[in-house]
This record gives structure tokens, C-alpha cells and sequence, in this order.
């Protein structure tokens, strides 16, 4: 009995709640809003040369329940066609509607900052940039990335004014964390807005792509060295003509090598023959891999007329 009673109180607390809050949030509140400004140069070929706001703050007074519906409405834009405007024009955001910040028309607009935008429109220019992989990883214990890191597209086309391109020959896609890292990956994410409303691209996805393994030492044995670029009128015997290699990689990676995976030689063509008679040998190691040591590290040249 005693814990019906309890539950049918907190029933009627919860509705007279209910109540207060349909009441309250049928008068007036006053507040603050941040509206993003995007331009729009669909139907123009013309850019913004000198950078202008990013967002709009307003000051409005409007029913609770209208506010509510536009705090939750996160895709609210002000929407400035270049199509519109002519080269210094002045944009008096101040004499705008509430339907042109994306309002509902009972919303009064108390104030506006900034009250005007002077549009400064030059040419537009096209152009391609790298898209880079901004990456913060961690890694499980003894494992690492294997591969390349492929992103797909690895360029975007950007449109805008000459001096506003000449700034950026990248652009990066926004964060990506992963901790613990032990297996591959393969992500979609976005690109950084950097630039907004100078520089015009196609918001579209990014995919960043690479393989991970637990990583382990091997060595090789038997390397061959071959020589490239040999002089004319000169023979040269190398000792030795083998070595041994360790690499560093994926353990999958590690176990499909053989020693005709590693290719090992000498350019006699860098080399002055009539100087040197120990040289290094240059390792090229398969992708995924990592060269730790050579076994000897140096060769001696034997040089005969």
C-alpha cells in the first residue's frame, strides 16, 4: 500500500512537471544563437576573394517551443548567394528576416553581429590539392602500420580566387584516433573546412586505408650484391659478394619473403675507384619492411685493369 502511494505521488509530481514545462515554454525567452554562414557560388563564376564571417550571432526573442525546435534543428544555415552580389558589395545582414537566417517568421531579431559583411569577388580558378590523413594512433604491443597508407580520393579539385588558391597546395581530413590498434583499417571520414567560404570543394567522404601486423625481426642470408654502372677498361671483384640482412616488419609480411625479395648492388658510378676501395651497399627492402642491419656492412672492392 505504502509504496502505491509513493509511485502514484512521483506520478503526480511528474506530471504537474510536465505541465509547468508546456506552460513555461509557451512565453517569450530571449537568447542567443550562432548561425553558420555558407556561401553559395553555384550559378556564378565568381569567388570570395577576402575572408568574411563563418558564423552569425544572434540576439532573439521567440516562444520557448519555437526555440526548442531550433536548437534541435542542427543543419540551420545563412545562406549568402554570390548569384546576387556584384564585386564590394555590402551585405546588411542587419535588415535580414528571420526566414533569411533560416528563422521561423514569428522569431524577432533583437541583434545582429556582424551587422554587415563587405563582399570583396574576383574569378574563380580551379585547381587539384592532396588530400592528407590526419592520424593519432596507438598501438597494441608490438604491432604497427605495414603497408602504405591509402586514401581514397588522394586529391580533391578546390575552386576559388588565384590568391586564395596560391594558399594551399593540402588539405587534411578531419582527426581520426584509434587506440589499440591491431588489425587493419579501413575508415570514412570528412574533409577539414580550413578555408570556409574562400575555397569551394565537394564535401564528400575520404576513405583512409592500411594494413597492420605484429611486428618481428628476420634475417636473411645469401643476399647477392649486384654492381650496376661498372667503368669501362676496370674489372671489379667485390668481397664479399654476399650479405646478410634484417628486416623489420609484418609477420605475415616477414614469412612470404625470400632472398629474391631483396634486392642488394653498388652504383660504381658514385663511387671514385681510384680513391675508395670500401663501400657501402644500397638495400632496397620490399614495402611493408624495414631494414635494421646489413652482415657485413661494408664491401671491399677489388679493382683490376
Amino acid at each position: 500500500m505504502k509504496k502505491n502511494q509513493i509511485f502514484i505521488g512521483l506520478a503526480f509530481l511528474l506530471l504537474a512537471a510536465i505541465l509547468w514545462g508546456a506552460v513555461s515554454f509557451n512565453g517569450e525567452f530571449v537568447v542567443n544563437l550562432k548561425i553558420p554562414l555558407q556561401v553559395s557560388a553555384t550559378t556564378t563564376d565568381l569567388s570570395v576573394d577576402e575572408d568574411i564571417p563563418s558564423h552569425v550571432r544572434l540576439k532573439v526573442k521567440a516562444s520557448g517551443w519555437n526555440l526548442l525546435r531550433t536548437k534541435l534543428d542542427v543543419n540551420k544555415q545563412v545562406i549568402i548567394d554570390l548569384s546576387q552580389y556584384q564585386n564590394n558589395s555590402v551585405i546588411q545582414l542587419s535588415k535580414f528576416n528571420p526566414e533569411q537566417f533560416d528563422l521561423l517568421p514569428n522569431f524577432e531579431i533583437l541583434d545582429v553581429k556582424p551587422e554587415t559583411i563587405l563582399l570583396t569577388l574576383k574569378r574563380t580558378y580551379e585547381k587539384k590539392i592532396k588530400v592528407i590523413p590526419n592520424l593519432k594512433l596507438t598501438f597494441k604491443n608490438e604491432h604497427a602500420i605495414v603497408s602504405p597508407i591509402y586514401v581514397t580520393p588522394s586529391e580533391i579539385k578546390i575552386r576559388g580566387s588565384s590568391k586564395n588558391l596560391l594558399k594551399i597546395d593540402s588539405i587534411y581530413t578531419n582527426e581520426i584516433i584509434l587506440k589499440n590498434l591491431f588489425e587493419d583499417v579501413d575508415i570514412s571520414t570528412s574533409l577539414q573546412d580550413t578555408m570556409m567560404n574562400v575555397i569551394v570543394y565537394e564535401k564528400i567522404p575520404i576513405q583512409v586505408k592500411f594494413k597492420v601486423e605484429q611486428i618481428a625481426d628476420k634475417t636473411f642470408e645469401s643476399i647477392p650484391v649486384e654492381m650496376v654502372n661498372s667503368p669501362e677498361g676496370k674489372f671489379v671483384v667485390l668481397i664479399p659478394n654476399e650479405i646478410g640482412v634484417k628486416l623489420r616488419g609484418g609477420i605475415k609480411i616477414l614469412t612470404g619473403l625470400t632472398t629474391d625479395s631483396i634486392k642488394a648492388f653498388i652504383d660504381l658510378s658514385n663511387v671514385n675507384l681510384d680513391s675508395t676501395n670500401i663501400v657501402t651497399p644500397i638495400i632496397f627492402a620490399p614495402i611493408g619492411s624495414e631494414l635494421i642491419e646489413t652482415s657485413p656492412n661494408q664491401i671491399n672492392l677489388i679493382i683490376r685493369k
